[in-house]
């Protein structure tokens, strides 16, 4: 038996009108892809990483971001399950077509399934269109100098906070000057934007990030890693030489989403399509080769980014 959700019969009116007849589409639901390039084409030539430009949004507005993720998340599995099919209306009639099978349902029932089709292409507009909105936001804060792009660099090198194998220290010697140290790590600093990939053994070597005379705080450019390791470190002038202190390891943000919301999402996807009879076993076979393959990917990094740090120094052949 299907599951129907009380609706007032003004909003199935509504949903009547903006959702296209027989067709199956929203009008002018494409429109949100120009609003949502323009966004991607901004940020990427302003070289602005985006955990960057969106790691330093207010706390009120990741509140509001998460909720509002959750909410499409949880109502696009719930309009499919709710959904079984795509309602038409064919010589006076209504119907239910589910892959060429026609069932015939009430005029009610087709106005309430235009209604749950509605909203499950509404939430990718939501997610399109919001990002576009969080972007413009942050972009604006940045010109009016709320907003400092690129991370910090501290004076001093903080713990790791992470266990092995997901952090990891060096302490690095070089002849050069902090200053020759600094020069020579923005000169491996990826000038191309972040939506394009890099090319060639050059630019496989590139960095992303900050450098300054005190140290720096970089990472692989985007296109060019997974975005999940970065490196800190700082530079400490001695008699004749430079010691360089650093710490390379996984991004919290990163493994705090990947333990979390992988399990979360494919829970739900899961039982959307069927339901709840060995969910466990594909929970963990499938949260077991997630984990697996992103620590896989991360470790690499780490190894990359910390010998393309080296070989910017002239440290590594």
């Amino acid at each position: 038996m299907r599951i129907r959700l009380p609706c007032p019969p003004e909003y199935l009116r509504t949903a009547q009108l903006v959702w296209s007849r027989g067709a199956g589409r929203i009008h002018g639901f494409g429109l949100i892809f120009p609003v949502f390039g323009v966004a991607v084409v901004v940020m990427s030539f302003g070289r602005i990483p985006p955990d960057q430009l969106l790691g330093s949004l207010p706390t009120w507005l990741k509140v509001v971001a998460v909720c509002v993720a959750a909410y499409v998340f949880v109502d696009f599995f719930l309009m499919f399950t709710l959904l079984p099919g795509q309602p038409v209306e064919q010589g006076g009639g209504y119907f239910l077509n589910n892959h060429g099978s026609f069932s015939p349902i009430s005029k009610s029932a087709y106005l309430q399934d235009l209604m749950y089709g509605a909203r499950l292409f509404s939430g990718h507009a939501i997610v399109f269109s919001g990002i576009a909105a969080l972007v413009g936001f942050q972009l604006d804060r940045i010109r009016r100098g709320h907003v400092v792009t690129g991370p910090p660099i501290s004076t001093s090198l903080p713990p790791p906070g992470l266990p092995p194998p997901f952090a990891r220290s060096a302490r690095l010697q070089t002849i050069l000057s902090p200053e020759q140290c600094a020069e020579r790590l923005k000169a491996y600093i990826s000038r191309a934007p972040s939506w394009i990939g890099t090319r060639g053994r050059r630019d496989r070597q590139a960095l992303a990030g900050s450098v300054s005379e005190r140290g720096f705080n970089l990472s692989l450019p985007y296109g060019n890693g997974s975005g999940m390791v970065s490196a800190a470190g700082i530079f400490v002038a001695t008699e004749g030489a430079t010691v360089v202190d650093e710490v390379i390891s996984f991004k919290r943000w990163y493994l705090a989403s990947m333990l979390a919301a992988y399990p979360i999402m494919l829970g739900l996807m899961f039982i959307a399509f069927h339901g709840f009879t060995g969910l466990f076993a594909v929970l963990l076979a499938g949260v077991v080769v997630v984990t697996a393959v992103n620590v896989g990917v991360g470790l690499r990094d780490m190894s990359r980014l910390q010998s393309n740090i080296r070989r910017a120094l002239g440290l590594d052949g």
